[in-house]
Parts: structure tokens; sequence; C-alpha cells
């Protein structure tokens, strides 16, 4: 009985090793299967962002170059519509200045009336222009007069009248 006792040790230590045995195999095979699955879906996914990336990069590259088109064509007509106005105008100056009647035998020759410093200061009064300040010569903190400055005659006098009516009114 002994021996049997002794094969039947042997027999569950053969088995129990053959378990084990198995049992790695299996969590092995499962590990590898789990993880090509895992895997499978990580590349699906992957693949799956890529792709709705690159669409939507194309679709903006096709968008971009739609508009770009449509631009060009615009302009394009924009363009030759405006060549067509100025050559309309270049042939019918009546187009480019509306109620102009030219007489080009005319003499166009007509005196430009003197303006003098009291005109434009009225001018400018009436219509709200800034005035011209025109600076005169004078003496300089108690310092001598410049070279003919104010020596009391009438000239003096017309000049301060200016100044003052441009101040008064410019």
């Amino acid at each position: 009985m002994a021996l049997e006792m002794a094969a039947a040790a042997i027999m569950e230590e053969m088995m129990e090793e053959m378990m084990e045995e198995m049992m790695e195999e299996m969590m092995e095979e499962m590990m590898e299967e789990m993880m090509e699955e895992m895997m499978e879906e990580m590349m699906e996914e992957m693949m799956e962002e890529m792709m709705e990336e690159m669409m939507e990069e194309m679709m903006e590259e096709m968008m971009e170059e739609m508009m770009e088109e449509m631009m060009e064509e615009m302009m394009e007509e924009t363009m030759e519509e405006m060549m067509e106005e100025m050559a309309a105008m270049a042939a019918d100056p009546a187009l480019v200045i509306p109620n102009l009647d030219l007489d080009l035998d005319q003499d166009l020759d007509v005196p430009f009336p003197e303006m003098t410093l009291e005109h434009v200061s009225r001018h400018a009064f009436e219509y709200g222009q800034p005035g011209i300040d025109l600076l005169e010569p004078r003496p300089v903190g108690g310092g001598r007069a410049a070279r003919g400055a104010g020596d009391g005659d009438s000239q003096d006098e017309a000049r301060r009248g200016s100044s003052r009516h441009a101040d008064e009114y410019g």
C-alpha cells in the first residue's frame, strides 16, 4: 500500500503541476487575446479620430480655396466693370463732371481776382475757417526794435490795423 500511496502522491503532484501549467497557459492566452482586443479598439479609435481630423482639414482647405476663387472672380468682375466705366468716362467727359458743357474752342483764360488780407479774413470769419496769424517783428524783452520796425509812421499804423483785423476776425 505504500507503493500505491506513493504513486497517488506522485500522480497528485503531477496533476497539480499540469493544472498550474494549463492555468498559466490559459491566462497567457487570455491576456494576449485581451491585449489584442484592446489594441484593436485603440487602433480603431485612433483611426477614427485621425480620419475625422483629416476630413476637417480637407474641408477647411476646400472652403478656403472656394472662397479664394470666389473672391478672385468677384474682384475680376469688379475690375472689369470699373474699367468699362472708366473707358466710358474717358470717352464722354460729361460723365465725369455732370452738366459740363465744354466748348473746347473757347478761351479758358479767366482772370483770377486779387485777394487781399481783408478778403481772406472776412471769408474765414464768415465760413468758420481758421485765420492766418501773420507775425510782425517786435522788440523782445526790452531789446531794441528790429530794423524798419515801428517808427510811428502811417505804415506802422496800417500794419497794426491789419493785424488787429486778423485777430478780431481770423
